[in-house]
């Protein structure tokens, strides 16, 4: 699953929430990263490209699997029509 909630402004920023959650079938396991992320589209020369970055919390993991706090670095290039 990955639901989300995003909000843009006027000035192209978004601020957003998700989750990047899987679920082993075989051992009865939940994976779930919470994502809290600020994005920004602006341009490269004449590239559109939307940058940001954010904080990752593990709400649960697997055993053995990551847990506690992260960080994520967002670089998306934008072909739009």
């Amino acid at each position: 699953m990955q639901p989300f909630l995003v909000y843009t402004t006027k000035e192209a920023v978004s601020y957003g929430i998700n989750t990047e959650s899987t679920y082993n079938w075989k051992e009865h396991d939940w994976a779930i990263p919470i994502n809290g992320f600020i994005t920004k589209v602006t341009r490269i020369g004449d590239q559109l490209v939307s940058i940001g970055g954010g904080v990752r919390w593990w709400a649960d993991s697997t055993p053995g699997g990551p847990d506690g706090f992260g960080v994520r670095l967002i670089f998306t290039l934008l072909y739009p029509k």
